[in-house]
């Protein structure tokens, strides 16, 4: 299994610099488009939903094409990964280095939506997979996720610090460049070392049996009826399957996977909302410098990778109910904290680091919740249905990454006066602006309390139904 973990790592990893740690290019990137007076508004938050549509790209590919990745060698799609995501910095690089306008704004949003989120899925999926069936093979699936997450979140920390390094020292297209190359050169690896456990099973030493057990689904044709009912017959008569294969007209009918999809939207909006525009609120609310939003970024996503890793470990010893309903509470109650803070306009040095303090507690809930996802999919779903499920759960993921720093944005531009340059705003503009922000941060700390709420009383294991009949495949 060892020489399998690394190229987890480089197998995607290097990507998420990007779709995770992009806020410190979100002020900079805009300031340059828009000039220096340009003042928040939603027509001038092109760069931010560039950036979250490339998640949400990712998401919609997933779900819809989840079976076809899982067909392909995983050589495949990384080779395609490594090649296509750099294309896309480069792109949009060139965007803002030959266009201006519109024109540069629409280059912009094609590179990191279409080229960029593409590149992200084939990267994303397969590896995330991946390495939890690896870990299932000795009974730790949480302990992959964990080490998974850990480094998902390790490479957009460390972009915190040398992208900002590259923001001050070179022009914005050249940042967008030697990023590319930096990624590209460090997920080369992966083409030739990531495989999963059903494209290279290997014997586990001493125990004399094989490393791979065979997972129904992985690899299977997702297409007409006769399929269907064929892979379901053969779930069915695996005695060891843990609950039976469910075709995708059936997972779609069932209501559960609807439920959970929506359960973690509202669970992790919030801290998503804080993780993509944290340099802005840091820079409009608390007048941080550059390098204060930095080392805020930085010690963000420090927690959120840590958090993983021990959620990872912890996991089995504790009760995985235990460690879902902790992680949402947490998330809502901080957002309510934060949220009464800016409201009453307690923007201190000293406030502004009690307000990173809180963003630990949020970054390590979220990070918590990232891990969660597909070890609630296994445990609910089983392991022959926890891909369809874990794929769901990404969607949920971009779509939450999507919405909740709309929010935020939102609460930036309501006054209508606020300047990105937050040195240009006046008393007044700071206290209306104060006013907007806090009410957008409670109105996410109630979407954080719906999650909760979801999770404790609408979350529920599938139940295997009885065999189906010929006819009811063919329904």
């Amino acid at each position: 299994m060892l020489p399998h973990l690394p190229s987890c790592v480089y197998s995607h990893v290097p990507l998420q610099h990007i779709p995770y740690g992009f806020n410190v290019w979100l002020l900079p990137v805009s300031l340059s488009l828009y000039g220096p007076d340009a003042i928040y508004s939603m027509s001038n938050g092109i760069i931010l939903y560039s950036f979250s549509c490339q998640t949400l790209m990712c998401g919609f590919i997933t779900e819809l094409l989840s079976s076809k990745m899982r067909e392909s060698h995983t050589s495949v799609t990384c080779a395609a990964a490594t090649i296509i995501y750099p294309l896309g910095l480069v792109l949009s690089g060139l965007s803002l280095q030959y266009a201006s306008g519109t024109a540069a704004e629409v280059g912009f949003f094609l590179s990191q939506s279409l080229v960029c989120g593409t590149g992200l899925a084939l990267a994303w999926y397969p590896a995330q997979i991946g390495i939890v069936m690896w870990f299932k093979e000795i009974n730790r699936p949480s302990v992959g996720a964990g080490l998974f997450g850990f480094f998902l979140g390790f490479w957009p920390m460390t972009f915190s610090w040398w992208g900002s390094v590259l923001v001050v020292h070179y022009d914005i297209p050249i940042s967008f460049y030697i990023t590319a190359a930096v990624i590209f050169l460090i997920s080369l690896p992966s083409i030739f070392l990531f495989r999963t456990p059903a494209e290279l099973p290997l014997p586990l030493e001493g125990l004399g049996q094989p490393l791979l057990v065979e997972v129904e689904g992985l690899g299977q044709s997702e297409g007409n009826d006769a399929s269907d009912m064929e892979e379901q017959q053969f779930a069915e008569s695996n005695e060891t399957a843990a609950s039976p294969l469910l075709t995708r007209s059936q997972f779609n009918r069932h209501p559960q996977s609807y439920i959970q999809f929506f359960v973690w939207i509202f669970t992790v909006i919030p801290g998503f909302a804080i993780k993509f525009t944290i340099s802005p609120l840091m820079s409009s609310v608390f007048g941080a410098s550059v390098k204060l939003q930095s080392t805020a970024s930085y010690i963000f996503l420090f927690f959120y990778a840590t958090s993983r890793l021990f959620t990872g470990l912890v996991v089995g010893r504790v009760k995985l109910r235990t460690v879902v309903m902790t992680s949402t509470i947490v998330s809502f109650l901080c957002f309510f904290f934060v949220g009464s803070v800016v409201l009453k306009g307690l923007t201190s040095v000293g406030w502004m680091w009690g307000f990173i303090a809180t963003n630990v507690a949020i970054a390590s809930s979220l990070g918590m919740e990232k891990v969660l996802i597909s070890l609630v999919s296994l445990e609910n779903w089983g392991v022959n249905n926890m891909p369809r499920m874990a794929a769901r759960g990404v969607f949920a993921l971009t779509v939450a990454a999507f919405i909740g720093p709309l929010f935020v944005w939102l609460g930036l531009s309501y006054p209508g006066n606020i300047y990105l340059d937050s040195t240009l705003n006046s008393m007044q503009q700071k206290a209306e602006l104060e006013q907007s922000v806090g009410i957008a941060l409670l109105i996410l700390g109630v979407f954080g309390c719906t999650g909760f709420l979801g999770h404790w009383l609408f979350v529920k294991p599938h139940k295997p139904s009885k065999t189906r009949t010929h006819s009811e495949f063919h329904e």
